[in-house]
């Protein structure tokens, strides 16, 4: 595996780029934000900030710039503004358009001392002026970049950089399974059309990981590592010994000692499609990481072989080998009851000459069908023996989506055609 906090040698051992000019007084910040992630960040540097006066002050004005979102005809009011608002005592905006427009900033509170016309006849004013997005979850414009320079442009990325560039670096990180550690870094913040999150990085910190950690874990760890990261670049740009690693520095210095040969893995968006499980193909072990990284956004989703239901597995554990009564051997997407729950068989492990493979299972104890709410599986279990989905041996089975895509092509079916429709229209779940 790969132990990737040895990047962090690299800040010392490559070409640095250029130092950034001190600024002559502490900073005035723009703090883009959206969720707990983001306030994790601006706790620490909130706590960073000391008398005004004082030389070692890396902060003068703070105000936080929230992202929340329009519904059919309402409002979504982020659950985190109260907390910056009324607890931390910061001047707060929050914007819903999905769309960030400079015109429309102009005139609010959070962008007001900001503005290019409040400083145009200063020009050394510009070094104090920051725009530092965490978790911001949107693309922010060319124009709203400009009113900032280049080097006070500071994104918080919860990756080591340039692994995971993307908006979901957590849990593709967990999904994939490779690190056995991960960091956050920061980095400029370059135009949509110079390339998201390709800017210089100026400052990493790197924390362990295993199969047992999840995404709130990973997030909360990562939240607070950011903060101080930030500071601490903040603190060298006020001193003026702040310097920057080109991100294709640190690329090619990872593929010159061996620590990556394949491409760079990215971070998309996460979608259904990645909360689907197949049994023959995945072992226990990788569908509980999946539960870590994603189940937050989108529950494990399976298929029922009866009738090609549509099954959500909640709070899933790894099974010891829990052979039927009568010793029967189980193949992937065979499920029967035990006392700890549900156990249904996934794919065995891979094995090698000294280690035989393995029959894998994992253990659910809630599940939620189609237009049904969260159930104990125990439930389910005796609602699906009446309807005949359990055969004579007490098993019953789980199917492939690749299966039921091919026989709604042959003309069966048609629940897996508007699975897939409701799919594309982003509505799955909120339809069962």
């Amino acid at each position: 595996m790969l132990l990737l906090h040895r990047r962090l040698g690299y800040f010392g051992r490559r070409c640095l780029s250029q130092q950034v000019q001190k600024p002559s007084s502490p900073f005035k910040i723009l703090f883009l934000g959206r969720d707990e992630f983001s306030c994790l960040v601006l706790d620490e540097l909130v706590a960073s900030k000391g008398d005004v006066h004082s030389p070692f002050s890396i902060l003068y004005q703070l105000t936080f710039l929230f992202f929340g979102e329009e519904g059919e005809g309402q409002y979504w009011i982020n659950p985190h503004y109260d907390y910056v608002h009324e607890a931390l005592k910061l001047p707060c905006s929050s914007y819903s358009s999905t769309t960030i427009r400079i015109q429309t900033l102009e005139g609010s509170p959070a962008l007001g001392y900001l503005h290019r016309s409040h400083y145009q006849r200063n020009k050394n004013l510009l070094l104090n002026m920051s725009l530092l997005p965490a978790s911001f979850s949107r693309i922010v414009p060319g124009s709203m970049l400009d009113q900032f320079p280049k080097d006070s442009r500071l994104n918080v990325h919860p990756s080591l950089l340039p692994l995971y560039r993307g908006p979901a670096p957590i849990q593709h990180t967990l999904l994939d399974g490779v690190l056995k550690n991960t960091g956050v870094g920061i980095l400029s913040m370059l135009k949509a059309k110079e390339g998201i999150d390709c800017g210089d990085v100026w400052g990493i910190m790197s924390v362990d990981i295993d199969d047992d950690t999840t995404f709130h874990d990973l997030r909360d760890q990562l939240g607070t590592l950011g903060g101080k990261a930030l500071v601490n670049v903040l603190q060298q740009k006020r001193d003026g010994t702040a310097q920057s690693l080109p991100q294709s520095v640190i690329e090619a210095g990872l593929r010159e000692d061996g620590l990556q040969e394949s491409p760079l893995p990215k971070a998309p968006a996460i979608t259904i499609q990645h909360s689907y499980v197949d049994f023959p193909t995945m072992t226990a072990k990788k569908i509980r990481r999946i539960h870590n990284a994603i189940s937050h956004q989108r529950p494990l989703t399976a298929i029922h072989a009866s009738e090609n239901r549509l099954i959500q597995l909640h709070s899933p554990t790894i099974g010891p080998d829990v052979p039927l009564e009568n010793s029967q051997e189980v193949v992937p997407g065979d499920a029967f009851m035990t006392g700890d729950g549900l156990a249904i068989a996934c794919a065995r492990t891979s094995g090698d000459e000294n280690t035989p493979s393995e029959q894998t299972f994992i253990i659910v104890k809630e599940v939620k069908m189609e237009n049904k709410a969260l159930m104990p599986v125990s439930d389910w279990w005796n609602g699906a023996k009446s309807m005949g989905w359990v055969n004579d041996k007490g098993i019953t089975k789980f199917g492939r989506f690749e299966e039921f895509t091919n026989s709604d092509n042959q003309g069966g079916g048609g629940l897996f055609k508007d699975m897939m429709t409701w799919v594309a229209a982003g509505i799955l779940w909120d339809a069962l």
